[in-house]
């Protein structure tokens, strides 16, 4: 009875994938090719950060359920917490190092320099996405730790009500010549859904447990926010300097430039939020280096 939910869901998600990639394939032969390419970049830091941490805290979670609320929103806080301050710099990583990036990864054989850049195009527009569903994972285990597996599926119906409004309402601006609908308006579509079901996930969710209490995220997400925008601008400079001096246009360069201002952005912001005193990622740390008020 649990599971039936979740294979509707699972169906669900098929079918949606299924109308995107065939809206793709209308918008360009190269549309489907090209966002699987940047889906594979955007399911790495998912799969390691997200479901990892979602995986990890489901048996906390479900132990908890029938016992004392805070305990349970402990929990739940300190996982997303962990998750956006792991998701959050990750995302804008990739959003300034997305030429780099797919360069590196895919460009070789008939995948040339303008794939690349078309591709790094559709990287940036699901850059949300990874945020977005980063936040959704954590809650839509929270839902399966109490017993309910039907919200989450309802949830997944009323965020791919939305998109097919957010496409039909793009498809419409381009039939009657105001703009065209591109690729990345497609992919930036699907990032919105994914942000309507993590935000009516987390609305249900507040409602159902009576919020998170004393766990308040926003303070966190400030230290994330800044500490990921000032990474991203060292990032980017960083790039432009290795890119003037290598270049970008053999495999050994691109290499170069992606993973050097990958290692310049990590430690800047491992540095900062150090300095901010991000707790959840101080948790991280070694125990004989963490400091006393630390989450574990």
């Amino acid at each position: 009875r649990l599971f039936l939910p979740v294979a509707g869901g699972l169906v669900l998600a098929q079918l949606a994938a299924q109308l995107s990639f065939t809206l793709a394939n209308v918008i360009s032969p190269q549309g489907p090719t090209t966002m699987r390419y940047a889906a594979q970049v955007i399911q790495f830091p998912l799969g390691l950060v997200s479901a990892a941490i979602s995986a990890a805290i489901l048996p906390t979670l479900s132990a908890q359920a029938l016992g004392p609320a805070p305990a349970f929103k402990a929990t739940l806080s300190r996982g997303l917490g962990l998750v956006v301050g792991l998701t959050a710099p990750a995302a804008v990583g990739l959003f300034v190092l997305a030429t780099p990036i797919v360069g590196l990864l895919f460009q070789r054989g008939e995948f040339s320099a303008a794939s690349t850049a078309y591709t790094a195009l559709s990287l940036r527009a699901a850059v949300p996405n990874l945020l977005f569903a980063a936040i959704d994972g954590p809650l839509i285990f929270a839902f399966y730790a109490r017993r309910d597996t039907r919200t989450p599926t309802l949830v997944g119906l009323a965020s791919t009500g939305v998109y097919l409004l957010l496409v039909g309402a793009g498809m419409a601006l381009a039939a009657s010549g105001a703009r065209e609908f591109s690729l990345a308006d497609l992919v930036l579509c699907d990032s919105l859904k994914t942000g309507f079901d993590a935000l009516l996930m987390g609305v249900l969710l507040s409602r159902r447990i009576g919020g998170l209490g004393g766990w308040s995220l926003l303070p966190l997400a400030a230290k994330v926010g800044l500490a990921s925008a000032a990474m991203g601008g060292v990032v980017f400079v960083v790039m432009e300097a290795l890119q003037a001096r290598v270049g970008s246009g053999t495999f050994g360069a691109l290499a170069v430039v992606a993973l050097g201002s990958s290692l310049a952005g990590a430690l800047v912001y491992a540095g900062l939020a150090a300095l901010l005193k991000v707790r959840e990622l101080q948790g991280l740390l070694p125990r004989r280096w963490r400091p006393k008020d630390a989450e574990v």
